[in-house]
């Protein structure tokens, strides 16, 4: 994907159903911006726990 940066975000719709955002660009060498410049690390929850099938 070179210099381009990708976000992909769940969002509810105006009538309330379950769906997502994309939004894609370049992304700025010379700034370090992109997707990451989006994330919010503080209250963005900790990933699931996989578990083992037995």
């Amino acid at each position: 994907m070179g210099f381009y940066t990708l976000v992909v975000v769940g969002a509810t719709d105006a009538a309330g159903r379950p769906g997502f955002v994309v939004l894609a660009d370049r992304a700025d060498a010379q700034t370090g911006a992109g997707a990451e410049e989006l994330q919010d690390h503080d209250s963005c929850p900790q990933p699931a726990t996989r578990t083992t099938a037995k």
